[in-house]
C-alpha cells in the first residue's frame, strides 16, 4: 500500500474517532426513551431483514457490502441506520444489553469497549473519559487501520473477487459456481463450501425442472393407464433407468405386476424388496450391480429403487427404478417427489373414474327406472313430501288425459280438484308421520270426466339420511271389477249352490249304494248261518266277500276329505298269506276264466302262514295287477307270485309279483304307467277300457305301506309288476294248517299241460314229502300207466287240456288198469261250473279248484283218501266270531224306514239273542221308548214324519247318553254327517251296510255288556271288485271328449252320464265368463279355484280337452294368465259339445217317442198301468233301474204330460221319495199288491 493511501486511511480513521466522541457526546444526552425506541425499532428490523432473507432468497450480507448505503432496500437501509444509532448508545451506557436480542449481545460481547458507565459520572469525569477514550479510540483507529490493510491484502480481496464472479454468474444466469483457491486455508475452506452449496443447488435446480416438465406433461394425459405408462417412459427417459416397473399391492397383501418399461426383472430376485417396501411404507434402495438379459440384450443395473405409492396412507403401487448409474441425492429426492404426483394423480383419476362409473350407474338406474314405471300398467308417481309430483308414467298421464309437463312439478291441488287433493294430502301426512304405507280407496274423475273407482297404495321413500323423501303410488282401477263382483254375486251363489248340489248328490248316492249294499251283506250273513252245501256255501261266501270289499271301497271312495289329504289309513292285523291270495282268486279268477286263461299262484313254501299287515290293501293292490294282467292278456297265463326274499329277527321281506304273457308294453309306454287318469296310449284306453287309475292307486298304497312298485316288460311278450314288503312275523293268532305226517308215505302223479302250474302243484306236493311225478301231455301219461301197471296213490288230472280232457283220461285210463290203490283228483279252474253227472261223479275222490293253495290242498287229499271217497256235501255253519248269546236280554228298538233294512237288522241282531222292536219314523220310536223299556236304539237320520236328528234332540231332554244310548245308523259317511248326529247327542255311529261284529261290538259298549265273548280275529275284508263298463249301443265321438271312458265313470249307465255331461256343459258357458272377468280384474284367488273346480269336474267326466285346458292354465296362471282369447276359444269348444250333446239327446227322445207310440198302439190301459208298478215298485226298493223304465212310461190317462216331465225329473234327480209319492197318489198304483208286498210286515 503507497503512503498516500496510508495517510488517506489515517486522516478517515481521525475524522471516524472524532466523530465517533462527538456521536458519543450526542447520545449520551440523548433521552432514555428514545433509546429505547430505537432498541425496539432495531430488533423488530432484525425480525424483518430475517423475513427479507427469506423472501428474496439472497445473501443479504453481500448486499450490503457492495451496495452503496443509498441503494440499499429500504428494510435494509432501516436496519442498517437503526444499528449504527445503537452501538453508539451503547458506548454511554444507556441500554443494557440483556434488553436485546442475542445476535446483538454477542456482537457486543467482543467490542473492546466499557459499557457499563453509568450516567450520574460527572461532566468532569465524562470529559477525562472522553480524552482517554479518544487517545484509546485513536489508538485503536491506528490499530485498525493496519489490521484493515492487513485483512484486505490477505482476505477481501480474494472475497471481493468471488463475489464479483458470484454476481456476474447470476446477471449471466449461469450456474453459481467458484474455483476454490490457494488462499488462506479460511478462504479455500469458504470457496469449496460456497463451491459445494452451487453445485447441490445445481442439482436442485435439475431436479426442479425434471419434475416441473413432469407435471406440465402429466396436465395433458388423462385416464389412469396413460398416466401409468407416461410415468414409467418418463422416469426411464430421465434418470437412465433401463427398467421401471409398477406392482400392484393386492387385498391379500400379493404384489401382482401391472406395466413395465424395458427390461423386466426376474419376480423372485427383486420379491423382498418390492414386498418390504409395501410392508414397510418406506424407500428401499439396493445398489448390487445386476445384469438382466432380454431378448438377446443385456443390461446392467447399478441400483434398484423401490417406492411406495400411497392412497389414503395405503400402499396401492410399488414403483421399481432399475437404473444404469446410482442415483444422486437429488434424483432420490427428484423420485420421491414423481412417486408422491404420481399417486396423487392416479389418487384423482381413480376417484375420477369412480365418479363417472357411479354417474353412469346412477344415470342408468334413472333410466331404468322410468322405463319400470312405464312398464306398470297401472298409474304410478311419485312426490315431495311437499306435495310436488317428480315422476309419473303413461298410465298416469292417460288416466288424467294429460301432459307430462304439466304434472311434473304441479302440486296437487294444480292436478286434482279441492276434495280429491285434500284427501290425498290427508294421507300423505300420515304416511310422512308413522313411515308406513296406506291402502284407501277413492272416487274421481278421469281425463273424460268418467267416474273411476280407484283402490290406491302409497308408501314412503326415503334418503341416505332415513328421513322420508316422498311418496311413491299406485292406482288399482276397480271400477270394472267392482262392476263384475256386483254381477258375480249371483254366479257365486250358484256355483256354491252347484257345490252343495254335488255333496248332497254324494250324500244321496252314499245312501242309496248302502242301503242295497245292507240287504247283500246282512242277507249273506244269515244265509252262511244256516246249512248249505259246498256249492252254496262257497258262492254266498263269494257274494259276502265281495260284497264287504265293495262297501270299503265305496269308504274310502266317499270319503273324500280323506283322499283328497292323503290320509288312507293303514290298518295292521294278521292275516294268512293263503287268505289273501285267496281273497285275490275271488274276484280276478272269474275274470281269466271268461278269457281261458290260466291263473297260477306260486306261494312259496318258505312264506311265513301269518304275517302282520294290511290285508286289504295288499290284496287291493294284488286285484290291481292281476286284473291289468288278465285285461291284457288274450291267450296263455297269469302267474301271481309270492316268495319270500329273506326273514330276520321277526321280520319278513316278502315279494309279491303279476307275471302275464299278454301285449307288453315299450320303453316310452312304461314312462307314463303310473300317472293318474293314464294308460299305456289312448289306443289301449279305447281297446281295453278303464280309468288308468288303479297302478296309480297301487303305487300309492305300495309306498304308504314302505315298499315301491317296480315293472319288466317287453312289448308283445308280456309284464310283470312286482313289490316287496316288510311285515311281522305272527305266530300267535293263526297257524298254518299242517298235513299230517302220513302224507310224505304218499306218491303222486300230476297231469297238466300248463308248465306253471304243473311245477307249482309239484312244489307244494313235495314240500308234504311226497313223491312226485309230472306230465305235460296226458297221452304220454296214459301210456305210461298201461305199460307199467304201476299206478301211484293220487293223479292229480287237469279238467280242460287240448289234445286229451281230464274225464276222458280217467275214464279211458279205469277201462284199461286197475285203479282201485289210486285216488283220482280233478283239477279245474277256479268258479268253473263242474256239472258232473253221477257217472262222471263217481270216477273222481275230489275236485281241486285254481289257483290252488296248500291249505285247500290239503283239505282236498285228507277228504279223498283219509275221510271218505266221497266229496263232502254240506258244510258245517260259519263260525261266528261273536257268541250267538252276546245280546241276550238287550231291549234293542231299530228306527228304519226302509222295510229290507228292517228285517236284516231284525234278523241279524234276534240271532244274536236280543229282542227288537221296529219304528218306521221318530215318532214311532219316541212312542215305543215311553211304552215299553228300550236298553239302547239303532236310529237312522232320514226318516218321514220326523227324522232321527229331531227324534234323538226330543229324547234327549228326557233321557241322558248314559241312561238311553242312542247310535246313529245311516248310509251318510260324510264327516259332516257324523258330526251333527254326536252334536244332536247320538252317542256314536255305525254305518251301513252293517258290519255285524262291528254292529255288535258298538252295542256291547254302550249298554256296558260284557265282551269277552267276542273273538280277537276281526272280520277279514276282502279286495276291490272290478265292474266292466257296459256296452255302448252306439259308437259316439265327441272330438276332446272320451265317451267311453265317461260312461265308465258313471258305472256304464249311458243315460245318466249324456244327462249329466249335457247339464255341466251349459253351466260351463256361464263359468267361462265369470272365469274370464276374474281373470280380467287380476283376481287370480277366485280364478285358481274356479280353475280347480272346473278342472276336477271335467277330468270327472272325461272331457280331456277341458281337463288339460284347465290344467295348464292353472299351472301357468302366476307365471302368464290367458288372455281373453284363450278363454273365448274354450267358450266356443264348450258350445260345440253341448250342441252334439243335445243333438244326441234330441234324436234319442225322436227314438223313445217312436218306441213308446208303437208300444202304446200295442198296449192297452192295462199294459200302461203296469209300467207304472213296476216303476213304483223300483223307486220303493231304491232300485236305479227306475232312471231307465221312467223311459218307457209316455202320456195317458194315469200321467198328464206335465206329471210326466216332473216325474222325470224327480228321478233324474235320484229323488225316489218324491217320485214314489207322486206315483202313489194314482189310485189303482196305490192300490197295487205287488207295491204293498210285506209293507209293515215286521212292526
Amino acid at each position: 500500500m503507497s503512503s498516500k493511501a496510508l495517510l488517506s486511511w489515517i486522516a478517515l480513521l481521525a475524522l471516524i474517532a472524532a466523530l465517533g466522541s462527538a456521536t458519543l457526546i450526542y447520545y449520551s444526552t440523548t433521552s432514555h426513551s428514545t433509546l429505547a425506541t430505537d432498541v425496539n425499532t432495531a430488533y423488530h428490523n432484525h425480525l424483518s431483514l430475517e423475513m427479507y432473507s427469506k423472501d428474496k432468497n439472497t445473501q443479504w450480507l453481500g448486499e450490503i457490502k457492495s451496495a452503496p448505503d443509498h441503494a440499499l432496500p429500504l428494510p435494509l437501509q432501516q436496519i442498517y441506520e437503526t444499528q449504527a444509532r445503537l452501538k453508539s448508545r451503547f458506548l454511554t451506557g444507556m441500554v443494557e444489553q440483556t434488553d436485546l436480542p442475542q445476535s446483538y449481545r454477542n456482537a457486543i460481547s467482543q467490542l473492546p469497549l466499557i459499557a457499563n458507565a453509568k450516567l450520574e459520572t460527572s461532566a468532569n469525569q465524562q470529559l477525562q473519559i472522553l480524552f482517554i477514550t479518544g487517545l484509546a479510540f485513536a489508538a485503536l483507529t491506528l490499530f485498525l487501520s493496519f489490521y484493515v490493510w492487513f485483512m484486505r491484502t490477505k482476505h477481501f480481496s480474494p472475497l471481493y473477487r468471488i463475489v464479483n464472479t458470484l454476481r456476474a454468474q447470476a446477471l449471466n444466469g449461469a450456474p453459481l459456481s467458484v474455483t476454490p483457491t490457494n488462499s488462506d486455508a479460511d478462504v479455500k475452506r469458504l470457496t469449496q463450501a460456497i463451491h459445494a452449496a452451487s453445485t447441490s443447488q445445481s442439482q436442485k435446480l435439475a431436479s426442479a425442472a425434471i419434475i416441473e416438465n413432469y407435471n406440465r406433461e402429466l396436465k395433458s394425459i388423462t385416464g389412469s393407464e396413460p398416466i401409468v405408462q407416461h410415468a414409467l417412459e418418463f422416469i426411464a427417459n430421465e434418470f437412465n433407468a433401463p427398467s421401471v416397473c409398477l406392482y400392484a399391492n393386492l387385498k391379500d397383501d400379493t404384489l401382482s405386476l401391472v406395466k413395465s418399461h424395458g427390461v423386466t426383472p426376474n419376480h423372485s430376485i427383486i420379491a423382498s424388496t418390492i414386498e418390504l417396501c409395501a410392508a414397510n411404507n418406506e424407500p428401499q434402495v439396493q445398489q448390487e450391480p445386476l445384469w438382466l438379459k432380454e431378448h438377446e440384450v443385456e443390461v446392467k443395473l447399478q441400483g434398484r429403487y423401490c417406492f411406495p405409492l400411497t392412497i389414503g396412507n395405503h400402499v396401492v403401487y410399488v414403483l421399481l427404478v432399475g437404473s444404469a448409474q446410482a442415483l444422486i441425492d437429488s434424483q432420490f429426492e427428484a423420485l420421491e417427489y414423481l412417486c408422491k404426483d404420481l399417486s396423487l394423480a392416479l389418487a384423482i383419476y381413480e376417484n375420477i373414474e369412480k365418479q363417472q362409473k357411479a354417474e353412469s350407474a346412477l344415470s342408468e338406474q334413472l333410466e331404468l327406472t322410468h322405463h319400470i314405471i312405464n312398464a306398470i300398467p297401472n298409474p304410478t308417481y311419485y312426490r315431495s313430501t311437499d306435495g310436488i309430483f317428480m315422476g309419473v308414467n303413461k298410465s298416469f298421464l292417460a288416466l288424467l288425459d294429460q301432459f307430462e309437463v304439466d304434472v311434473i312439478g304441479a302440486k296437487l291441488d294444480e292436478v286434482f280438484d279441492l276434495g280429491i287433493a285434500s284427501l290425498f294430502e290427508s294421507k300423505a301426512h300420515e304416511i310422512i308421520t308413522t313411515t308406513q304405507e296406506q291402502t284407501y280407496e277413492v272416487l274421481l274423475l278421469d281425463g273424460q270426466e268418467q267416474a273411476r273407482e280407484l283402490i290406491v297404495y302409497e308408501a314412503p321413500f326415503f334418503n341416505e339420511n332415513a328421513a322420508v323423501a316422498g311418496i311413491v303410488g299406485m292406482y288399482l282401477d276397480v271400477s270394472e271389477r267392482n262392476q263384475l263382483q256386483r254381477e258375480l254375486i249371483e254366479a257365486k251363489d250358484s256355483a256354491q249352490n252347484s257345490a252343495k248340489a254335488k255333496s248332497e248328490f254324494l250324500a244321496n248316492m252314499s245312501h242309496e249304494i248302502r242301503t242295497p249294499m245292507n240287504a247283500i251283506i246282512g242277507m249273506s250273513h244269515l244265509a252262511l248261518a244256516t246249512e248249505l252245501n259246498a256249492k252254496q256255501h262257497d258262492y254266498v261266501s263269494k257274494i259276502d266277500t265281495a260284497a264287504k270289499q265293495l262297501l270299503r271301497l265305496i269308504n274310502d271312495i266317499l270319503d273324500f276329505s280323506k283322499i283328497e289329504a292323503g290320509k288312507i289309513e293303514l290298518e295292521y292285523q294278521p292275516f294268512s298269506t293263503e287268505k289273501l291270495l285267496d281273497s285275490v282268486a275271488t274276484i280276478v279268477s272269474v275274470k281269466a276264466q271268461e278269457k281261458q286263461l290260466e291263473l297260477v299262484f306260486d306261494l312259496d313254501s318258505q312264506v311265513p302262514y301269518c304275517v302282520v299287515g294290511d290285508q286289504f290293501r295288499i290284496s287291493q293292490v294284488l286285484i290291481n295287477l292281476a286284473g291289468n294282467a288278465v285285461k291284457f292278456t288274450e291267450t296263455g297265463e297269469v302267474v301271481i307270485r309270492v316268495t319270500l326274499v329273506n326273514i330276520e329277527t321277526g321280520l319278513a321281506k316278502i315279494k309279491f309279483s303279476v307275471k302275464d304273457s299278454g301285449i307288453g308294453m315299450n320303453k316310452r309306454q312304461q314312462k307314463n304307467l303310473f300317472q293318474s287318469f293314464s294308460q299305456a296310449d289312448n289306443s289301449i284306453t279305447r281297446k281295453y277300457g278303464g280309468t288308468g287309475l288303479g297302478l296309480t292307486i297301487s303305487q300309492q298304497l305300495v309306498k304308504l305301506m314302505g315298499g315301491e312298485i317296480y315293472v319288466e316288460s317287453e312289448e308283445n311278450v308280456g309284464s310283470e309288476f312286482y313289490f316287496t314288503l316288510e311285515m311281522e312275523v305272527s305266530d300267535e293268532l293263526c297257524q298254518a294248517k299242517m298235513a299230517s305226517t302220513h302224507l310224505s308215505e304218499l306218491s303222486a302223479t300230476i297231469i297238466d299241460d300248463n308248465q306253471h302250474a304243473l311245477d307249482v302243484l309239484s312244489g307244494m306236493l313235495t314240500n308234504f314229502g311226497m313223491q312226485v311225478s309230472s306230465y305235460l301231455d296226458p297221452n304220454k301219461a296214459l301210456n305210461q300207466f298201461v305199460l307199467t301197471r304201476d299206478l301211484p296213490d293220487l293223479i292229480f288230472v287237469d279238467w280242460h287240456m287240448p289234445k286229451l280232457d281230464g274225464i276222458e283220461l280217467i275214464t279211458k285210463l279205469q277201462s284199461q288198469v286197475d285203479v282201485s290203490k289210486s285216488k283220482f283228483i280233478l283239477v279245474t279252474a277256479y268258479g268253473r261250473e263242474l256239472n258232473l253227472t253221477d257217472d262222471q261223479a263217481n270216477l273222481v275222490d275230489g275236485v281241486l279248484l285254481k289257483p290252488i293253495n296248500p291249505s285247500n290242498l290239503v283239505d282236498v287229499i285228507q277228504n279223498a283218501v283219509f275221510d271218505s271217497p266221497e266229496v263232502r256235501t254240506t258244510i258245517s255253519k260259519k263260525e261266528q266270531t261273536i257268541s250267538k248269546q252276546a245280546l241276550d236280554g238287550l231291549s234293542i228298538l231299530v228306527a228304519e224306514d226302509q222295510p229290507v233294512n228292517q228285517e236284516i237288522a231284525v234278523e241279524i241282531l234276534s240271532s244274536f239273542g236280543a229282542q227288537v222292536a221296529v219304528a218306521d219314523n221318530g215318532q214311532e220310536a219316541i212312542d215305543l221308548v215311553h211304552s215299553k223299556h228300550i236298553d239302547i236304539i239303532l236310529m237312522d237320520m232320514q226318516m218321514p214324519v220326523m227324522d232321527g236328528i229331531t227324534a234323538t234332540q226330543n229324547l234327549r231332554i228326557e233321557f241322558d247318553k248314559n241312561a238311553l244310548p242312542i247310535l246313529a245308523m245311516t248310509a251318510n259317511a260324510m264327516e259332516e254327517d257324523i258330526q251333527t248326529c254326536i252334536d244332536a247327542g247320538m252317542n256314536g255311529h255305525v254305518t251301513k251296510p252293517i258290519d255285524v261284529e262291528q254292529l255288535v261290538k258298538s252295542i256291547l259298549k254302550y249298554v256296558n255288556a260284557e265282551t269277552s265273548s267276542l273273538s280277537a280275529a276281526p272280520v277279514a275284508t276282502q279286495p276291490e271288485i272290478i265292474a266292466a263298463v257296459e256296452d255302448v249301443d252306439e259308437v259316439i265321438e265327441f272330438e276332446g271328449i272320451d265317451i267311453a271312458e265317461g260312461i265308465a265313470r258313471a258305472a256304464g249307465n249311458q243315460k245318466v252320464y249324456f244327462d249329466i255331461l249335457e247339464k255341466f256343459l251349459s253351466q260351463q258357458i256361464e263359468e267361462l265368463i265369470n272365469l274370464k272377468q276374474a281373470l280380467a280384474i287380476e283376481n287370480f284367488e277366485l280364478a285358481h279355484s274356479m280353475l280347480h273346480a272346473l278342472k276336477g269336474a271335467s277330468a270327472n267326466l272325461s272331457i280331456v280337452r277341458l281337463t288339460e285346458e284347465f290344467k295348464h292354465i292353472e299351472g301357468s296362471l302366476n307365471v302368464r294368465p290367458p288372455n281373453a282369447s284363450e278363454i273365448d276359444e274354450l267358450i266356443k269348444y264348450v258350445k260345440y259339445a253341448l250342441e252334439q250333446c243335445q243333438k244326441r239327446r234330441k234324436r234319442e227322445a225322436s227314438k223313445s217317442l217312436e218306441n213308446v207310440t208303437k208300444n202304446n198302439t200295442e198296449k192297452g190301459s192295462n199294459s200302461q198301468l203296469e209300467e207304472l208298478i213296476q216303476l213304483a215298485c223300483a223307486l220303493r226298493d231304491y232300485d236305479t233301474q227306475a232312471t231307465e223304465l221312467v223311459d218307457s212310461i209316455s202320456v195317458s190317462n194315469y200321467l198328464s204330460e206335465a206329471e210326466l216331465q216332473k216325474l222325470k225329473t224327480a228321478i233324474a234327480r235320484f229323488e225316489f221319495n218324491e217320485a214314489l209319492m207322486m206315483l202313489t197318489s194314482i189310485k189303482h198304483v196305490e192300490e197295487a199288491p205287488e207295491l204293498n208286498a210285506g209293507k209293515g210286515a215286521l212292526h
